[in-house]
């Protein structure tokens, strides 16, 4: 390995990271370090983050988009006071914007997909996970906030939209973002939210407020529940979600704006005889 190092060096100084340079020569990241560091040409590159408490903990459109995303798809670690928002890595654009708000040194990386198993009907069964983008950082003051909103660690199977929230359209744009599906194929529309069922119920009851009387009803599916909005009522809550918003995930807005341009409502028409 020794012959390598003056090769190892040179990768280093080009601005290839330790996990690129181990890679490459089949060995761990810590091997790559301890070389760089006995060639004395490691730098560290770990910069301590600045919280941006007035952004976290003040109102705006931003921030309630932010809580979405973090309630439905975030993990918090009381513990370590962690905050954690993991998406695909094609999503890495959004959550680098995000940082931007949040803080200073907020860092935002791309992991590569691995090759892993889950037991199902007693046999491995393997897959290969998809690349992901994540955002963490820690902050003390933002996560009691998120506690005195009621964010517990289990959330999956206790979440309650805080009132305060229940009718923000840039909260609930967030939570389909994180844990909705919008489908759009030939002519059909669905707008569907994956939830607790009290969150299910109080998303019923926001898009009631946007299109009037639904009948969707909430299904159990597994351990979470679904509910589902179809047709024009579902257009008028993408409406109400994506027409005037300055930030969302990018692959649904397309979706939508899709919907806007293509989707034909069924219109009946009334046969009037003289």
């Amino acid at each position: 390995m020794k012959d390598f190092y003056p090769e190892i060096v040179n990768l280093y100084k080009q601005n290839f990271s330790c996990e690129q340079i181990a890679k490459k020569y089949n060995c761990s990241h810590e091997n790559i370090r301890y070389i760089l560091k006995k060639e004395k040409v490691f730098i560290p590159k770990f910069i301590k983050s600045k919280i941006n408490l007035d952004f976290l903990l003040g109102d705006s459109e931003v921030k309630s988009y932010f809580l979405g995303l973090l309630f439905s798809d975030g993990h918090i670690d009381y513990l370590t006071n962690t905050v954690v928002i993991k998406l695909k890595s094609t999503d890495a654009f959004l959550l680098k914007h995000l940082s931007c708000f949040i803080g200073e040194h907020i860092s935002v990386n791309i992991g590569e997909s691995r090759r892993s198993w889950v037991m199902k009907n007693n046999e491995k069964v393997f897959f290969t996970s998809s690349p992901t983008a994540t955002l963490k950082f820690n902050s003390k003051e933002f996560v009691n906030y998120l506690s005195s909103l009621g964010l517990s660690k289990n959330k999956t199977t206790t979440l309650i939209v805080p009132s305060v929230l229940e009718h923000d359209v840039h909260f609930w744009r967030g939570m389909i973002d994180g844990d909705g599906c919008i489908y759009f194929k030939g002519n059909t529309v669905q707008l569907t939210l994956i939830g607790t069922e009290e969150v299910c119920k109080q998303f019923k009851q926001f898009c009631l407020s946007h299109c009037g009387n639904i009948k969707s009803s909430i299904r159990k599916s597994g351990i979470v529940y679904t509910i589902t909005i179809c047709s024009t009522k579902a257009v008028k809550i993408l409406d109400a979600l994506y027409s005037e918003s300055t930030i969302c995930l990018s692959r649904k807005q397309k979706i939508y704006l899709s919907i806007k341009e293509e989707y034909q409502p069924n219109i009946k028409y009334l046969e009037v005889i003289d």
